[in-house]
């Protein structure tokens, strides 16, 4: 199957729509049960154990509206990166509201450029779906980050579980379109096809959901 294919200025675009139904939502507090389900589903506890290993002058890439501050030690340095203004700025509330030392860079991920060894972390969350070309996007990780430094990842895309993968990647392919075209996402994006073509090391690696979410702990290739 040919997916579509958006233009960035497009999935800028949809991001940003979304982006300001989410903020005018976001003073709604849940109700304890769908309050539980939402973190369920953005993986609340993966996210903690994750951003918690981060140290050092952390760049956390399409950082949204800054749920993973929450998880953060207070001695970080973080640059957060994220192409909508909206989502920027709720992040910004979020960081002040956690005592984080943030800066913030409303930019493309694909069009920024690094120093070599810039950082001692790199934190990406549901972040690949989106990019033009993810397997540069994971090499610019490589060479941002020291040779000492973490590479650490939250992805979704195709399952790789072996008994009913099939099936739930014949889904994930039929609602590709619609995904990338309501939310900017890819969700049937091959992702342990992307992290073995870049030069990303991986020391751990995590499965859930079916398969179709992966957590990885890496480092840069010596």
């Amino acid at each position: 199957m040919r997916n579509r294919k958006l233009s960035k200025e497009e999935i800028i675009q949809t991001f940003e729509e979304r982006a300001k139904k989410l903020q005018e939502k976001s003073d709604d507090e849940p109700g304890f049960l769908k309050k539980k389900i939402r973190e369920k589903l953005l993986l609340k506890q993966q996210r903690e154990e994750l951003i918690a290993q981060a140290e050092g002058k952390v760049l956390e890439v399409a950082v949204g509206r800054g749920y993973n501050f929450q998880f953060y030690n207070q001695d970080t340095e973080i640059t957060a990166v994220d192409f909508s203004p909206t989502l920027l700025g709720m992040a910004q509330q979020n960081a002040e509201q956690q005592g984080l030392n943030t800066k913030f860079i409303e930019a493309d991920m694909e069009k920024l450029d690094y120093s070599t060894d810039s950082f001692d972390t790199i934190i990406s969350t549901m972040t690949l779906c989106a990019y033009e070309k993810p397997v540069q996007v994971l090499n610019n990780f490589n060479k941002w980050c020291r040779s000492d430094g973490q590479i650490l990842l939250l992805e979704h895309g195709l399952s790789s579980n072996k008994i009913i993968g099939w099936l739930i990647n014949g889904m994930l392919n039929l609602l590709n379109d619609w995904a990338l075209e309501k939310m900017g996402d890819n969700i049937n994006r091959n992702i342990l096809d992307i992290i073995r073509r870049s030069d990303i090391v991986v020391n751990n690696l995590e499965t859930y959901y079916l398969g179709t979410h992966y957590l990885v702990e890496g480092k840069t290739e010596q």
